[in-house]
Protein backbone atom coordinates (compact mmCIF):
# COMPACT_ATOMS: atom_id res chain seq x y z
CA UNK A 1 0.00 0.00 0.00
CA UNK A 2 1.18 3.42 -1.20
CA UNK A 3 -0.31 6.55 0.63
CA UNK A 4 -0.46 9.77 -0.58
CA UNK A 5 -1.22 12.93 1.49
CA UNK A 6 -2.87 16.06 -0.07
CA UNK A 7 -5.13 18.41 0.04
CA UNK A 8 -5.38 19.22 -3.57
CA UNK A 9 -3.02 17.01 -5.75
CA UNK A 10 -4.14 13.68 -7.09
CA UNK A 11 -1.73 10.81 -5.97
CA UNK A 12 0.97 9.57 -8.50
CA UNK A 13 -0.15 6.24 -10.03
CA UNK A 14 -0.06 3.71 -7.53
CA UNK A 15 -0.68 5.52 -4.30
CA UNK A 16 -4.45 6.29 -2.53
CA UNK A 17 -5.45 9.36 -1.92
CA UNK A 18 -6.03 10.95 1.53
CA UNK A 19 -7.01 14.14 2.80
CA UNK A 20 -6.48 14.70 6.30
CA UNK A 21 -4.08 13.43 8.77
CA UNK A 22 -6.35 12.02 10.67
CA UNK A 23 -7.36 9.82 7.93
CA UNK A 24 -4.07 9.03 7.13
CA UNK A 25 -3.40 7.81 11.17
CA UNK A 26 -5.94 5.67 11.06
CA UNK A 27 -4.74 4.20 7.55
CA UNK A 28 -1.49 3.96 9.13
CA UNK A 29 -2.45 2.36 12.63
CA UNK A 30 -4.58 -0.49 10.43
CA UNK A 31 -1.86 -1.23 7.81
CA UNK A 32 1.71 -0.35 9.57
CA UNK A 33 3.97 -2.64 8.30
CA UNK A 34 2.46 -3.29 4.79
CA UNK A 35 2.74 0.34 3.97
CA UNK A 36 5.24 0.49 1.32
CA UNK A 37 5.50 4.55 0.75
CA UNK A 38 3.74 7.44 2.46
CA UNK A 39 4.35 10.78 0.34
CA UNK A 40 3.36 13.62 2.64
CA UNK A 41 2.42 17.59 1.91
CA UNK A 42 2.29 20.01 4.70
CA UNK A 43 0.00 22.38 3.97
CA UNK A 44 -3.42 20.79 4.06
CA UNK A 45 -5.58 23.83 3.37
CA UNK A 46 -8.97 23.63 4.26
CA UNK A 47 -8.59 20.01 5.51
CA UNK A 48 -6.12 21.65 8.35
CA UNK A 49 -8.77 21.32 10.82
CA UNK A 50 -9.27 17.49 10.73
CA UNK A 51 -5.56 16.85 12.40
CA UNK A 52 -3.48 18.85 11.58
CA UNK A 53 -0.47 19.35 8.33
CA UNK A 54 2.04 17.30 7.42
CA UNK A 55 4.26 18.03 9.68
CA UNK A 56 1.75 17.49 12.79
CA UNK A 57 1.29 13.72 10.80
CA UNK A 58 5.65 12.99 10.79
CA UNK A 59 5.84 14.32 14.31
CA UNK A 60 3.15 11.88 15.46
CA UNK A 61 4.39 8.90 13.41
CA UNK A 62 8.17 9.54 14.84
CA UNK A 63 6.61 9.27 18.23
CA UNK A 64 4.44 5.89 17.25
CA UNK A 65 7.46 4.34 15.96
CA UNK A 66 10.06 5.42 18.51
CA UNK A 67 7.70 4.36 21.19
CA UNK A 68 6.92 0.94 19.19
CA UNK A 69 3.07 1.90 19.12
CA UNK A 70 3.52 1.59 15.17
CA UNK A 71 5.68 -0.85 13.33
CA UNK A 72 6.93 -0.04 9.67
CA UNK A 73 8.80 -1.67 7.41
CA UNK A 74 12.67 -1.19 7.58
CA UNK A 75 12.44 -0.16 4.27
CA UNK A 76 9.31 2.17 3.59
CA UNK A 77 9.41 4.91 1.40
CA UNK A 78 8.62 8.62 3.26
CA UNK A 79 8.79 11.35 1.48
CA UNK A 80 7.27 15.28 1.24
CA UNK A 81 6.30 16.38 -1.63
CA UNK A 82 5.30 20.15 -0.76
CA UNK A 83 5.66 23.31 -2.32
CA UNK A 84 6.89 24.96 1.35
CA UNK A 85 10.42 24.89 1.53
CA UNK A 86 10.37 25.26 5.58
CA UNK A 87 7.36 22.92 6.16
CA UNK A 88 9.33 20.40 3.67
CA UNK A 89 12.16 20.72 5.15
CA UNK A 90 11.44 19.88 8.55
CA UNK A 91 9.47 16.96 7.62
CA UNK A 92 12.15 15.97 5.50
CA UNK A 93 14.57 16.03 9.11
CA UNK A 94 11.82 13.84 11.01
CA UNK A 95 12.30 11.64 8.23
CA UNK A 96 15.68 11.37 8.60
CA UNK A 97 15.18 10.77 12.08
CA UNK A 98 12.56 7.25 11.56
CA UNK A 99 14.70 6.21 8.53
CA UNK A 100 17.71 5.78 10.91
CA UNK A 101 15.63 4.55 13.71
CA UNK A 102 13.91 1.87 11.45
CA UNK A 103 17.38 0.84 9.99
CA UNK A 104 19.25 0.25 13.56
CA UNK A 105 16.38 -1.52 14.74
Amino acid sequence: MKLYLDDNRLPPPGYKLVRTVDDLKKFVKKYQDRIEAIDIDYDMGIYDKFGGNGEDFINWLEEMVLTGKIRLKKNIELKCHSSSIEGRRRIEETIKIIKAFLRSS
